[in-house]
């Protein structure tokens, strides 16, 4: 889980980061120690080139903004592979607050894979074996904050960012 780690700490900035401190062109050093650049123009906001659609939910453990990608340092791997696997899973509500439920491409074959949802620390909350094409998780015991959720079949690897409110 080592690439896990990486991609998680490409998400968090150190200290409580508004959208009123962003500005245009101006980058950032992620917990992971490699930069990301902000864009700002008449379309939006942008961490790299990846829109943020939601912005400053303040949480117990920092400011959550939400991107309508995942960003992927680059050392990790190329997006291109990710994005081929992308459209996998479903997850919802985003940002949910009781419950949240993946739904899974019908027609694969599920055996041996598994659903982590980790802290943004790389702690592994819970982790449950995939049986069927839907699965829904009470989100009770968690503190609001951002969290990743992980789907792993072998080698293949999908991650959904989750706020939970």
């Amino acid at each position: 889980s080592g690439a896990l780690t990486d991609i998680l700490k490409y998400h968090v900035l150190a200290g409580k980061v508004k959208s009123t401190d962003l500005s245009n062109g101006m980058s950032a050093t992620t917990l992971l120690g490699k930069d990301i650049k902000v864009s700002i123009n008449a379309q939006g906001v942008f961490i790299n080139n990846t829109k943020v659609t939601v912005a400053d939910i303040m949480t117990d453990n920092g400011v959550v903004h939400v991107l309508d990608a995942v960003l992927i340092p680059q050392a990790v791997t190329s997006a291109k592979s990710l994005s081929a696997m992308e459209s996998s899973f479903r997850l919802y509500p985003n940002p949910a607050t009781s419950n949240v439920s993946l739904e899974f491409d019908s027609g694969m074959d599920y055996s041996g894979s598994t659903v982590s949802i980790l802290g943004l620390d790389g702690r592994k909350v819970t982790e449950i074996p995939v049986n069927g094409s839907k699965i829904s998780y009470n989100l009770n015991g968690l503190r609001s904050g951002i969290y990743m959720v992980v789907f792993k079949k072998g080698n293949n690897i999908q991650t959904r960012k989750l706020i939970v409110n």
